[in-house]
């Protein structure tokens, strides 16, 4: 992951980058998500916060964070 954020990065001068997180539990779990269950795929990451984005890539800036179970309860 840092190696892709630093190449986007080193690419781009400028930009937004829109992320769809998963977080730690759906990593551990993610054998029974839809997605992936019937097949080899593994989730290899998650993240309580994309803040832990910023700690991989210094040059980047979170603008907002929105949870989408938060969202969904509205």
């Amino acid at each position: 992951m840092k190696t892709c954020l630093n190449m986007l990065c080193d690419s781009f001068p400028h930009g937004y980058l829109l992320a769809e997180l998963h977080s730690p539990f759906m990593e551990k779990n993610s054998k029974h998500h839809d997605a992936v269950k019937y097949t080899n795929a593994t989730f290899g990451w998650g993240t309580k916060s994309g803040k832990e984005y910023l700690e991989l890539e210094p040059r980047m800036t979170m603008v907002s964070e929105r949870s989408y179970n938060e969202e969904k309860k509205k």
